[in-house]
């Protein structure tokens, strides 16, 4: 399994891979490849709403700088800053991006197929809530929309552990909780673990 989220037109989530072991006869069953990859499915939409409510407002934290690896702020935007709110964090300014971005997400897409493709790809869709600029051409060291988009993008090996680990467990829990609404199903899944124990 793969997921792969969008900002902007650039990937976000890194690519998480699995292996899903079954019995084997639950495996040539079409049933089955059908629940796998809705389970799948459901389970990468989860993922990218809790990325979106757990990880994405720490992108505006004084210490994301370091986390994400944020590109350097003139000692001049600081002091603009400072005086303006009290605080010189990245990424904030006034807090309209952070309030947009923590608040609102423009669509969540999960497409692709698990059994067919071995793989599912998961789009979220977060807006700037301005016109998004190319470059600032009068201050080449000024930080421009592309490395703002790079800084929501980051993510540390803690996110990504975290994602994988989400993305199993919800997995196994939509999978299951599909397969116990399929009696047939249910009942084959017994039969087969049950021969080769």
């Amino acid at each position: 399994m793969a997921a792969t989220e969008k900002l902007g037109g650039k990937s976000l989530l890194p690519r998480l891979f699995g292996y899903i072991v079954a019995p084997a006869p639950l495996l040539s069953s079409a049933r089955f490849k059908r629940i796998h990859d809705k389970a799948l499915k459901l389970a990468v939409k989860t993922v990218l709403r809790n990325h979106h409510r757990r990880r994405i407002p720490g992108h505006f934290k004084a210490d994301a700088r370091h986390k994400y690896d944020h590109k350097r702020r003139t000692g001049r935007t600081n002091q603009l800053k400072q005086a303006k709110t009290g605080r010189a964090i990245d990424l904030v300014k006034s807090g309209t991006t952070e309030r947009r971005m923590t608040r609102i997400i423009e669509s969540i897409r999960v497409g692709g197929s698990g059994s067919k493709r071995g793989y599912v790809i998961g789009r979220m869709r977060l807006k700037f809530p301005f016109p998004v600029a190319s470059k600032d051409k009068n201050n080449s060291r000024a930080v421009t929309m592309q490395d703002m988009m790079r800084e929501i993008e980051a993510w540390s090996r803690r996110d990504q552990d975290q994602a994988a680990q989400e993305l199993i467990e919800e997995y196994t829990k939509e999978l299951f909780a599909l397969m116990n609404s399929a009696p047939k199903m249910r009942k084959a899944y017994r039969a087969a673990t049950a021969a080769g124990a």
